[in-house]
């Protein structure tokens, strides 16, 4: 095996390296550094291009990270298929206060003065449910936060990484 010097390092460098070649049975012995990365997933996602309005992507790009996942979720939402679970809630401005409601429902589940005890009220819902997502929405109506809330005795509770 011969040793050919790439284009991107200087002649000088190449020739103070002494490393010597690679016999047949030293290749056969070399291993990975990693292992074989990640699972494949059991439904994977397809690939495409897709082109949309300008004020829709900055609409979801605004929602801040994971803005691609929130538009799968609504065309997943939109084709019939279930985007959130029936347990997932939303803290909404309504009125004077914070409403909580469930994702579709043109009722609210509770109402409260502000968006913190709205919020409180959303994870006890969840939690009591089995677990699942809040999402708060700020004044302007765009995703501010998200929590994952866990059922109430999860032996392998989800990482939170945000909070």
């Amino acid at each position: 095996m011969s040793k050919r010097k790439p284009n991107n390092i200087r002649q000088s460098d190449w020739d103070a390296v002494d490393s010597p070649e690679l016999s047949d049975v030293m290749l056969k012995q070399l291993t990975p550094a990693r292992g074989p990365g990640r699972p494949r997933a059991l439904n994977p996602k397809q690939s495409v291009t897709l082109r949309l309005d300008r004020d829709v992507v900055s609409h979801f790009k605004a929602t801040g990270t994971g803005w691609q996942t929130r538009i799968n979720a609504t065309l997943k939402a939109a084709a019939g298929g279930s985007a959130m679970t029936k347990n997932d809630r939303y803290v909404v401005k309504h009125g004077d206060g914070w409403a909580v409601k469930a994702p579709g429902a043109s009722r609210a589940s509770a109402v409260a003065p502000t968006q913190k005890q709205a919020e409180a009220r959303a994870k006890e819902i969840v939690k009591k449910q089995g677990g699942g997502e809040v999402r708060i929405q700020g004044r302007d109506g765009k995703i501010r936060d998200s929590d994952t809330v866990r059922k109430g005795r999860d032996p392998n509770p989800p990482r939170d990484k945000k909070h």
